[in-house]
């Protein structure tokens, strides 16, 4: 399944994310130069392949880190030339050759080919569809957008490269608990995020018999009653998935997605971002950003 993201595609959630290259050694603007500066090893690595001849189109290189791995994929030949389709092409068919001989289960992509390649989104789109679609594995791809309304932050290369080198905590329910708790008893005005209806919650803690609930009541509404199963239910989902679609809430949750989402988004793990699918318009949902534990070395494989 792919997943359209408007968002960074550095705190994607799957394990491998796209660097599109050349194939002479340069990474010198655009998003392979963030690559360049978040994953110094892997640079070095790239340039002395290139240097030496032994990275062409049609190759893939895999570099693996303790948190993030890097694929970088070639679109052009010079990083002077434009991308060419071909190339892109060449380099799909070799992702959908190798990616479950390396343990590929999720991948980010940028609109390969675009910007300083110059190819125009609606031929490289259909493309890349008609290769990843089918995958059974999680596909997200990464576009830019001037309009979107959550922009993304100053990056800070450091805090970023710690980020992508470390290691994710997994985040207990019970910590979930704790910080929504927080979130309930904080005094904040709620609204959802697109309609901005505003909504109030009320968080039952465990005693005795009595187990842990939320009552969320919007404006002029019945209210809502999720039952502890439910939100159990919810954070396993929001730490598999990483982007949370209204539609995929589970335990019949996605009915009261507006509320649940806008509360859930007040979360320091939680970011408002917009998503689609491929026969969808683009939706609002949420991004699960896990803290990070420690860094990690890495290395490449070619494929």
């Amino acid at each position: 399944m792919i997943i359209y993201v408007y968002g960074d595609i550095f705190y994607s959630p799957a394990r491998v994310l796209v660097n599109p290259v050349n194939i002479v050694g340069t990474m010198g603007n655009g998003l392979a130069y963030d690559f360049k500066r978040f994953f110094p090893t892997m640079y070095e690595s790239y340039r002395e392949l290139c240097h030496d001849d032994r990275f062409q189109v049609g190759q893939l290189l895999l570099y693996r880190s303790a948190h993030k791995w890097v694929l970088n994929f070639p679109t052009k030949r010079h990083f002077r030339a434009d991308s060419q389709l071909e190339y892109i092409e060449d380099g799909l068919k070799k992702f959908v050759r190798t990616y479950a001989d390396q343990n590929i289960t999720s991948v980010s992509f940028p609109a390969l080919g675009t910007g300083s390649g110059h190819l125009n989104w609606d031929e490289v789109r259909p493309l890349m569809e008609a290769y990843l679609a089918p995958l059974p594995i999680s596909v997200f791809i990464h576009l830019f957008d001037d309009d979107t309304p959550f922009a993304n932050e100053q990056r800070n290369t450091r805090a970023m490269r710690s980020w992508l080198n470390g290691q994710p905590k997994i985040v207990s329910f019970k910590t979930f608990w704790k910080d929504l708790l927080k979130v309930v008893r904080s005094g904040a005005d709620f609204h959802t995020l697109e309609s901005h209806m505003p909504f109030e919650v009320v968080a039952t803690e465990a005693r005795g018999r009595q187990r842990l609930s939320l009552k969320i009541t919007p404006k002029r509404q019945d209210s809502i009653f999720v039952a502890e199963t439910q939100l159990r239910d919810l954070w396993q989902y929001i730490r598999r998935a990483g982007y949370i679609l209204p539609q995929n809430l589970p335990a019949g949750l996605e009915e009261h997605a507006d509320t649940i989402l806008a509360l859930l988004g007040e979360l320091s793990t939680m970011r408002p971002v917009q998503l689609a699918t491929v026969n969808s318009d683009t939706i609002i949902g949420l991004h699960y950003i896990p803290p990070i534990d420690h860094k990690g070395r890495g290395h490449e494989i070619e494929l």
